[in-house]
């Protein structure tokens, strides 16, 4: 575009190749305009490239933590051996299960010597003691998922601002032009166009990664949705007892109302519900 304005307006002829005449005549709004793109898009990219490192980081740390957790003896052995799997988010959702999993089973969540000992001797809960084990658990996917969305909102609501910001800069370098800054309004107007240029390539770029990212995290979301549904199936086989209870004894109202004679009733109606009365 500046070549062709070079070759045919007349004025440019004269100042071909000559950077400074040409950088006299981009508006200053262009300029502004411009630099606050640029700096909005490299804010963006910044954060969707930490949270793809995030995402990286989860994915290999939650392979590792299911693999442990497979090969452990039992569901809570990491909770009693003292693993961490610190940039896994479903680290913390196996602390809160297992945690509470532990208070129901020996009335503590606090692993000391004697915690594997107990743990034996404890037996199994009623599946009615699940339920605190399942809130936990579903409370922790929350705050284990908002690392991994947070700022996504911004960086979303940033990328559908800019349009309208490389939109505006052409109208207020129309108004710059008027004022008598620019001696060369058909210039001024398709040097004004620079923004637009920079958010349509910035725009296209940041979008491509943000998706990118949005799948990445609602990978992990239904991740860590199906290792809730995993742990709570260790923990039923392992400390869940469905045996049904002893059936309880009949009460004495199921019996229904005795057929002899009621004594708190006067004497001459005592034996009216009983057996008939025979004469002397």
């Amino acid at each position: 575009m500046l070549l062709f304005l070079t070759l045919t307006h007349p004025t440019l002829r004269l100042a071909a190749m000559d950077w400074n005449s040409i950088s006299r005549l981009i508006p200053t709004t262009t300029v502004v305009f411009s630099l606050v793109l640029i700096l909005l898009f490299f804010g963006c990219l910044a954060v969707l490239l930490k949270k793809a490192g995030k995402l990286r980081a989860a994915q290999a740390g939650n392979a590792g933590l299911r693999g442990e957790l497979r090969s452990s003896a039992h569901p809570l052995a990491m909770l009693h051996n003292g693993v961490h799997y610190d940039k896994a988010p479903l680290a913390e959702i196996y602390l809160a299960g297992s945690r509470e999993m532990a208070f129901q089973l020996i009335g503590t969540d606090q692993v000391d010597k004697d915690f594997l000992t107990r743990l034996r001797g404890a037996g199994r809960i009623w599946p009615s003691q699940m339920k605190p084990v399942s809130a936990a658990m579903e409370h922790a996917v929350l705050g284990a998922g908002w690392p991994l969305e947070s700022k996504l909102g911004t960086v979303s609501a940033t990328l559908r601002t800019i349009p309208w910001l490389a939109c505006a800069a052409p109208f207020f370098a129309w108004i710059e032009a008027q004022s008598g800054a620019s001696p060369l309004p058909p210039l001024v107007f398709a040097l004004s166009l620079i923004p637009v240029a920079v958010a349509l390539l910035g725009t296209v770029v940041c979008q491509l990664l943000a998706s990118t990212v949005a799948l990445g995290v609602r990978h992990q979301s239904l991740t860590m949705k199906q290792f809730v549904l995993e742990l709570k199936n260790l923990f039923d086989r392992a400390y869940v007892c469905h045996k049904h209870p002893l059936e309880k004894l009949p009460s004495i109202d199921g019996f229904g109302q005795p057929d002899g004679p009621t004594f708190n009733l006067p004497p001459s109606e005592a034996t009216s519900r009983g057996a008939p009365r025979t004469p002397l």
